[in-house]
């Protein structure tokens, strides 16, 4: 190395927090000039060896000039240590550069919280995301080391809230072993590699792993949000004076409300103090308003009732509460901890028009709690919701309400997607279980908040539609109307059976408008897995079909949705849909093809392969739920089975949630009695269950 001339590790290979496939950032610096070619002979060396290098070269002054303006470089600087070369050099860089941070700490203190807050923006706090980011989630490691660039520029970090050295030591030793299991760098902890970062680092399972990064990120995370909170919005804290004596849950409820509804945080102190409330046993009405007054707040509510929860007020005021705190969810629909969705969902309801407001804000916080307890979710959490609405003073036909909303509340979602709405027996069902056209109106409204708190693989505008049209019809029927009545007996509308009836012997007719494809040809055995086939070859999803005949003409309804695209470009489609529909398409090997040209990373599945047929409504009618795990071309697959066994198809409801699939299929055997016999549903059964497990 030549003389004055020093080679420095900068940002995290500077604090010695490498991972295995983290980039190696270093800084060639020296007084005046440096030797020609010198940093060339330096670099390449390592290069070679395949390490991915970060560096620079610049000039001491050259590096402190930069570093007033850039907070990136200035940041890099605060952690630089002598790799190699002159001693001297680098120590004066370090001490430079840490005496202008602090010079300018005030001006560093506001950019350090806009950039917390943006990226906080972009990501989800690790406690309560299902697949964090370890280095840049709210908690993670950027934010704990921005709490030590704030110290340093003269920022007192909040009581009780400075040794975070463990919980980054766990989120560190996490990001290693994640560095391992894929092989790369990444920070992101997806869900399909939960299981094998377990077992690398040491962990029992997927959820204990899980419980220690959200326990190491949320001291982080608090310590983050309240000293750049006190930053960016100095002297805006909420706070009284608790005095001797446990606090006064009303006036703790208010303040919590007030915090919310000025977008304010409540003052640690304050905080401290209301950690020594201790709730009735059985509450009052006064105490019950301003509970649900502070649920009503909305979205604000959120870091009001977390930073309850961090100091242990939430889980006195919910006992039941503790299980669910950072709880992970084996669901694909979900983006969020058990906790954090049911605070999603109350956000949601706030914001939703309803005559009992208060009953739908309460079933929205109650109505996944199950979930952290043995047993079916919607058991359990509606027994948890019984013992919790007494415990509030809850009258008797309220508590019931709730209870219903909390042990249904995937009844109407589940029953718009997976039955048939022209099905009498469906309506009637849903009625029963429901009772009354007030509660039917509230799991409407809790389906609605739980399905767009979820995300956008959970609720769509095809699902709301369905959920409103069960919804609407079972509200006739439970005001008097007969079941018939209220279903179309006609299996197609009115224009699609003139397309039928006007098309020539052996013309396949194509009708494809936005997300609806119909199709209307001679009909022959497996038709509609042949366009089921035709259809995924260009990444269309089913996701509803009616399948029927009018004067001896096949009619195939379609309702698709694009992989890909929102926007569905039918002049891609049409003409392999035609030809398929006469059999003139060689589906097995272009569904391979385009298995081997998009390769897509695996989606853990989470529902165990079943197949469920249960008796119709009619002779040689049954119905047929499949479930597992998804794969391209299934659809075609599984329709095939069914054709193979002359078992045709009159409607299929597809879903498809991350690497999982319900199919439902009504099935009609034209009177053969063939699904009478129990050797042929066993034959059904095990050639679907072939067919999930089958590959492209």
């Amino acid at each position: 190395m030549p003389a004055g001339v020093s080679l420095v590790a900068v940002g995290g290979y500077g604090r010695r927090e490498l991972s295995p496939h983290s980039d190696l950032d270093l800084l060639l610096t020296f007084p005046k000039k440096l030797p020609g070619g010198f940093a060339e002979r330096l670099w390449y060396p390592i290069w070679d060896t395949g390490v991915k290098l970060a560096h620079s070269v610049r000039s001491v002054d050259d590096s402190l000039k930069l570093s007033r303006n850039d907070l990136d470089t200035a940041t890099s600087l605060l952690d630089a240590r002598i790799v190699l070369g002159d001693p001297g050099v680098a120590e004066d860089l370090a001490g430079r550069a840490i005496v202008q941070w602090r010079r300018r700490g005030t001006r560093w203190l506001d950019a350090l919280a806009a950039a917390t807050a943006d990226r906080h923006a972009r990501y989800d706090d690790i406690a309560f995301a299902i697949e964090p980011d370890l280095k840049h989630g709210g908690g993670g490691l950027r934010d704990a080391q921005s709490l030590r660039w704030a110290e340093l520029a003269g920022a007192s970090a909040p009581r009780g809230m400075t040794d975070l050295r463990a919980s980054v030591d766990t989120l560190t030793h996490v990001r290693n072993h994640l560095h391992l299991a894929v092989p790369r760098a990444t920070d992101h902890l997806r869900v399909d590699l939960l299981d094998e970062v377990a077992r690398r680092a040491g962990y029992g399972g997927r959820d204990a792993l899980m419980a220690a990064v959200a326990s190491a990120a949320r001291p982080v995370g608090w310590a983050s949000n309240e000293l750049f909170y006190d930053i960016a919005s100095p002297g805006k804290r909420v706070r009284f004076a608790v005095g001797s004596g446990a606090p006064d849950m009303v006036r703790t409820l208010q303040l919590a409300t007030t915090a919310a509804a000025q977008r304010h945080r409540i003052d640690l102190q304050t905080l401290s103090e209301l950690a020594r409330i201790d709730p009735p046993l059985v509450w009052t009405g006064e105490q019950r308003q301003a509970f649900v007054t502070l649920l009503g707040t909305g979205r604000p509510a959120i870091p009001v009732i977390e930073a309850l929860d961090n100091v242990g007020v939430w889980v006195k005021l919910l006992p039941e509460w503790a299980p669910a705190r950072s709880r992970p969810q084996h669901n694909p629909y979900h983006g969020y901890t058990v906790d954090r969705h049911l605070l999603e969902t109350v956000a949601v309801a706030a914001t939703i028009p309803s005559d009992r407001r208060d009953l739908l804000l309460l079933a929205a916080l109650l109505h996944d709690l199950g979930k952290a307890y043995p047993g079916d979710h919607s058991d359990v959490g509606a027994d948890l919701a019984a013992r919790i609405l007494r415990r509030m003073g809850v009258v008797d036909d309220d508590v019931e309400t709730i209870v219903i909303a909390v042990r249904e509340h995937l009844l109407l979602p589940d029953t718009a997607t997976r039955r048939d709405l022209d099905d009498p027996v469906t309506l009637t069902e849903v009625a029963r279980r429901i009772g009354r056209v007030d509660r039917l109106d509230l799991l409407a409204q809790l389906a609605l908040a739980d399905g767009l708190a979820t995300g956008p693989t959970a609720w769509s505008d095809w699902k709301a539609k369905l959920v409103d049209e069960l919804v609407s019809r079972v509200r006739a029927l439970m005001s008097g109307e007969k079941p018939a009545s209220l279903v179309s007996i006609a299996p197609f509308p009115p224009h699609i059976e003139e397309l039928a009836r006007a098309a020539e012997p052996g013309e396949v007719v194509v009708e494809a408008q936005g997300n609806r494809l119909v199709v209307v040809a001679t009909d022959r055995p497996g038709l509609f897995s042949a366009l089921c086939g035709a259809v995924a070859v260009h990444g269309l999803d089913i996701r509803d079909a009616r399948i029927g005949s009018l004067d001896g003409v096949a009619v195939d309804e379609l309702v698709v949705e694009s992989s890909f695209e929102e926007e569905i470009r039918w002049d891609r489609v049409v003409d392999d849909i035609r030809a398929a529909a006469v059999g003139d398409v060689p589906l097995d090997q272009r569904l391979a093809d385009r298995a081997n040209a998009y390769h897509r990373r695996p989606v853990p599945h989470t529902l165990p392969t079943a197949v469920h047929i249960l008796d119709g409504d009619g002779d040689g009618s049954a119905i047929v739920e499949v479930v597992g795990a998804d794969s391209l071309g299934l659809l075609y697959r599984l329709s095939r089975v069914f054709a193979a066994l002359q078992l045709d198809i009159t409607r299929a409801l597809v879903t498809t949630v991350g690497g999982d699939f319900v199919d439902v299929f009504y099935i009609d055997d034209q009177g053969r009695g063939t699904l009478d016999d129990l050797d042929t549903r066993s034959t059904l059964r095990t050639h679907l269950v072939d067919a999930i497990h089958e590959r492209f």
